[in-house]
């Protein structure tokens, strides 16, 4: 064959193996994807609304696009293929890609994964301390200075759509610039709405951070999928005088609880057979009271399982709601939750189809129109004060999404609290 070289022997053997490699790693995705349909099938079962959803349907630009409501919002969806990032910039009229080169699966997102939840999950104290760093790291591999100067200079608040581990990052404490500001980092770990922590006393060390984050120029939602983001704008949203119906201290052993519900129950009116305390907070009224209202405030003790997400839980009085549970429910009327316990937007992301198993998840698959999660093992006193903060903004009218972003800078004003570690694990999802 006249110009045209023949493949070597070892050339042929390089295909053949490369083949072999490849029809074993699609073997591995259908072995994986069908015990996803499984697991789907079992906790959609009881539902006939969910019976047909086995499959996620795909949607369009133009469908995405019509989730954004105004010029000045900007959905950023990312994505990591094996040898980049991509930056999806979703806007009313226009798509636009940004590329982060070189960061790619095995260099980036198991970065991730090693230095944030492997160490969350290990060296919880460690993984605190080296938080500001990190997150300094992971803004200047994400470019966000660079995306922001040439993409969103007109824009004001970001729905962030995260991928594989970029789902367990606190967006909101991502810095911006390289400003920097001295401040004491004394922050205790052995109080917290989650698991407990062997108690060590508190350090005053001085640490140089970052004086500008993501959340000082916008609002932030952070949801998902653009699929269930579609799926909370197509509720009905009209509600008329909404009630608030509260859960407080299941277990009887968070101390700053009490004020925090207290002071929730006076500014809502909140009668007392809609404010469940302690003893009262059982697994059957529980259920029963997110049947009644229309927006529920949850605070007390949860946690999330790692290895089998369906079992991570809400902790009451006489039992557990676990993730397989909500996932079961429907609650049409209920659009507003605020989900102050521990690691409630917190899970292991498969690398393969980057399902999305945590509580905050459940209830927006659940029917809620919004849900205010957490990240994280939540500190108690912070947690009080953050509530108070954003119910104070929601009711001078501001939307979920500001009104978290302000309940997080008043937060800071603190010298207690000006770890990203008090104000950056809460994030809002769901519409607006």
């Amino acid at each position: 064959f006249h110009g045209t070289s023949l493949p070597t022997t070892e050339s042929r053997f390089e295909r053949h193996d490369n083949a072999e490699v490849e029809k074993q790693r699609l073997a591995e995705i259908e072995k994986i994807e069908e015990k996803r349909k499984k697991v789907w099938r079992e906790i959609r079962s009881s539902d006939p609304v969910l019976a047909g959803q086995l499959q996620v349907d795909s949607m369009s630009i133009q469908q995405i696009q019509a989730l954004i409501k105004d010029k000045e919002t900007a959905i950023l969806n990312f994505y990591t293929t094996k040898n980049d990032t991509y930056i999806f910039i979703v806007r009313q009229q226009d798509i636009q890609l940004y590329t982060c080169r070189g960061e790619g699966i095995e260099i980036f997102q198991n970065w991730v994964g090693q230095n944030w939840l492997r160490l969350y999950v290990e060296n919880k104290a460690e993984w605190r301390n080296n938080m500001g760093e990190f997150l300094q790291q992971l803004a200047q591999r994400l470019q966000l200075d660079r995306l922001i100067a040439q993409h969103l200079t007109d824009i004001k608040e970001l729905i962030i759509v995260p991928h594989i581990f970029l789902h367990q990052i606190p967006f909101a404490a991502l810095p911006i610039t390289t400003e920097t500001v001295t401040i004491a980092d004394n922050v205790p770990m052995d109080n917290t709405k989650g698991m407990k922590f062997n108690p060590r006393p508190t350090q005053t060390q001085t640490k140089t951070i970052s004086k500008t984050y993501l959340s000082d120029k916008f609002r932030l939602r952070v949801v998902p999928s653009c699929q269930i983001l579609s799926y909370c704008d197509n509720r009905n949203k009209s509600t008329n005088s909404p009630k608030m119906g509260i859960v407080e201290n299941a277990t009887g052993d968070l101390p700053f609880t009490g004020y925090e519900c207290q002071n929730l129950a006076q500014m809502f009116q909140v009668p007392n057979n809609l404010h469940l305390k302690y003893k009262q907070a059982t697994v059957n009224n529980y259920r029963q009271l997110a049947k009644q209202v229309q927006i529920l405030h949850s605070s007390h003790h949860a946690s999330a399982d790692l290895i089998n997400p369906l079992e991570s839980k809400l902790k009451l009085f006489d039992g557990e709601v676990t993730l397989g549970d909500v996932f079961t429910w429907r609650l049409p009327e209920l659009t507003d939750v605020f989900l102050s316990c521990c690691e409630t937007n917190l899970t292991f992301t498969n690398q393969l189809n980057d399902d999305i198993l945590t509580i905050a998840a459940g209830f927006l698959s659940a029917g809620v129109l919004s849900v205010v999660s957490t990240l994280w093992s939540v500190e108690d006193k912070s947690t009080a004060e953050f509530c108070q903060l954003y119910y104070q903004f929601r009711n001078q009218g501001e939307t979920r999404p500001e009104a978290l972003r302000k309940a997080q800078f008043e937060l800071r004003k603190s010298e207690n609290f000006k770890h990203p570690y008090y104000w950056a694990g809460f994030v809002s999802g769901g519409l607006q």
